[in-house]
This record gives structure tokens, C-alpha cells and sequence, in this order.
């Protein structure tokens, strides 16, 4: 049990089940409810600027308007009820597979929508929407302001599954080789504003959204008092936006674009390590991590333009640095 200032009180809890069916083969099943209140930021980092729209209540007219973002006062706590079931199967003494399927349902959840998201859930909605109360028209039907404020969406659904191999302990040439992969796939991601219908966004990556597939495999190989990692990270393709119509061609009343396809990334990691000491001297560790080895670039993608240019990718998801390198060395004293 919890009780916040300024957003109320609740309980969390979590049970779970696990059951050895076999000596390689094991259930497991949990459910939880999860809490988190509204961060600082989420409450009080407020900016005033201005945002381009297109506005569809005025034959998607593209507006420059006056924008209101950030923290808001009012924001309540999120609450999440977690379901997941799953097995771990181990059909040789070092290789095990582990798939789990998981069910996230969060009412109240925060989250802040698009300017462009807002003004067209309002429009779709026929002014039924709650998010309607943050697009500011005047007395002529213009738009005059969008409040892009974090709120509690109605409801957010999650579904997906995970998959998880592990292959340690090989003997190669004196030493050990170990390999791991991690799948996941995204089957929902779905939120819920009150008179609004449930908006599906699996596979839209633009600003802060998730790809339906993302994989990530290393391998590492120990000899002695060194060892080397190599990564590989998977981001699967999508959509840009998943509320533009794709066409070469416009189509009245429908906003369209003439590619709305995002291409799929693979970043490469690459780490060495050597370790010395020991026999009585202090232990001690060297390392050297590359990140993004090929220098990969984000994929092109295009958000709302707005009167400072377009936000670039999506940088939840992309690496939007670049090739770099971090070297080190700790001590254990």
C-alpha cells in the first residue's frame, strides 16, 4: 500500500506460480498489480511554443498554431494489472529455451499524445473525445492552441511474447563460448481515451512508438584473462505515422503521404575486456566498448513540422549518435 501526495493512495501486490513438470521442463505463471505515480516532470516541466497541424475540421488546412506541452498538475497514478505464463525448457545440460507470453492492462496510464494525434482523435470522435477539451479553436472554428499535456489515458493494452535462448559453457580452443538470443514480438500496444475509439499502434515508430519485432543476439568468448562480446540489435521496420493514408495521390478529406514505410536497423556492439591481479594483488579490469560499430545510420523518418524543423527519428528506439568509444578500467579494493 501507497499513498502519494497530490495523486492518491493504492495497493500493489504480485503472486506467482512455478511448477517443475519434468526435470527439464518448467511452468511458470505470475500476476501482479503495479503502481507508479506521475514523475515531476510528468506533473510540473511545462514549455509554450508552437506546433503545425493539419486541421481536419477545415479540409486538413495546415495551421500554425500556439502549443502548451509538458507537465500536468492534475495527472493522476497509473495502475497495471500483469499477467504472464510461460515455460523454460532445457533439452541439453547448456542450452535452455525460455518463451513467455504477457498481458499488460493499464488503466489510467500516462502518456502524452502528438498535437496531430490530439486534433485528429478529437475530429474522428465528432467532438465526443475527451482529448477534444485540449484543442483551443475561436469563434470562427480556427484552431488557436493545442495543450499536449501528460494526461491518464482511459486504458493502455499491451500483448506480446518473448523468447529467450541461452547456449553457454562451449569448449572452443581453450576456451568458452557462450551465445544468447532475445526475441520479442508486440501483438498489441493499444490505448483507450474516453469517447474515442481504441487506437492501435503496433508498428508505428514515429516519435515514441514500438516496432512489432526486435531481436537482440551476442555471443562471448573467454580465454584466460580476457574475454570479447559482440551484439547485434534487431529493430524491425513499420509505419511513420499510422494515421496518414499512403498514396501517391492526394484524396479528399484524407491525409496522405507518399511513403510512410520505416526500414528496419541492425546495430553492432563490440566490447574487450582483460582482467589482472589476483594471487594477492588488488583485481583489477580493463575494458573497451564500441558502440554502433558499423556507424549505422537512424532510419529516415519524418514527424510534425513545426516551426523549429522536423524532431528527427524516433530516439527511444535509434541510436541518433553514431559510431563510439568507451574505454576504462575498474579496480576492486
Amino acid at each position: 500500500w501507497a499513498d502519494y501526495s497530490g495523486s492518491g493512495s493504492v495497493q500493489a501486490w504480485k503472486t506467482g506460480v512455478s511448477y517443475q513438470a519434468t526435470p527439464r521442463f518448467r511452468i511458470r505463471a505470475t500476476r501482479s498489480q503495479d503502481v507508479r505515480a506521475p514523475t515531476l516532470r510528468e506533473r510540473f516541466e511545462q514549455q509554450r511554443g508552437g506546433v503545425n497541424v493539419l486541421d481536419p475540421q477545415n479540409n486538413n488546412q495546415t495551421i500554425s498554431t500556439a502549443s502548451f506541452t509538458g507537465g500536468n498538475p492534475n495527472v493522476g497514478l497509473e495502475t497495471a494489472k500483469t499477467n504472464v505464463l510461460g515455460f523454460v525448457y532445457e533439452p541439453l545440460d547448456r542450452f535452455s529455451v525460455t518463451i513467455d507470453g504477457y498481458e499488460i492492462d493499464l488503466d489510467g496510464a500516462i502518456g502524452q499524445l502528438t498535437s496531430q494525434g490530439i486534433v485528429d482523435t478529437c475530429f474522428a470522435s465528432g467532438g465526443a473525445s475527451s482529448l477534444c477539451q485540449f484543442v483551443i479553436r475561436d469563434s470562427g472554428g480556427q484552431i488557436t492552441r493545442v495543450e499536449a499535456l501528460f494526461i491518464n489515458l482511459s486504458n493502455q493494452r499491451v500483448r506480446g511474447v518473448d523468447l529467450e535462448l541461452n547456449y553457454s559453457g562451449v569448449d572452443v580452443g581453450g576456451g568458452t563460448l557462450s551465445w544468447r538470443f532475445i526475441g520479442s514480438r508486440l501483438s498489441e500496444n493499444s490505448i483507450l481515451t474516453p469517447g474515442s475509439a481504441r487506437d492501435e499502434r503496433v508498428g508505428d515508430v514515429g516519435v515514441a512508438g514500438l516496432p512489432e519485432t526486435k531481436v537482440t543476439t551476442s555471443l562471448r568468448y573467454a580465454h584466460g584473462p580476457w574475454s570479447l562480446f559482440l551484439q547485434e540489435r534487431y529493430i524491425g521496420g513499420g509505419v511513420n505515422d499510422r494515421r496518414l493514408v499512403e498514396s501517391n495521390v492526394r484524396i479528399p478529406g484524407r491525409t496522405t503521404i507518399d511513403d510512410n514505410t520505416v526500414d528496419s536497423v541492425m546495430y553492432t556492439d563490440l566490447t574487450f575486456n582483460f582482467s589482472g591481479g589476483g594471487n594477492g594483488a588488488m583485481p583489477w579490469e580493463t575494458f573497451l566498448t564500441v558502440n554502433n560499430l558499423t556507424n549505422e545510420a537512424p532510419p529516415d523518418m519524418w514527424g510534425v513540422l513545426g516551426r523549429v524543423g522536423v524532431p528527427g527519428p524516433n530516439t527511444f528506439l535509434y541510436d541518433t549518435i553514431g559510431r563510439r568509444f568507451v574505454a576504462g578500467v575498474r579496480l576492486n579494493f
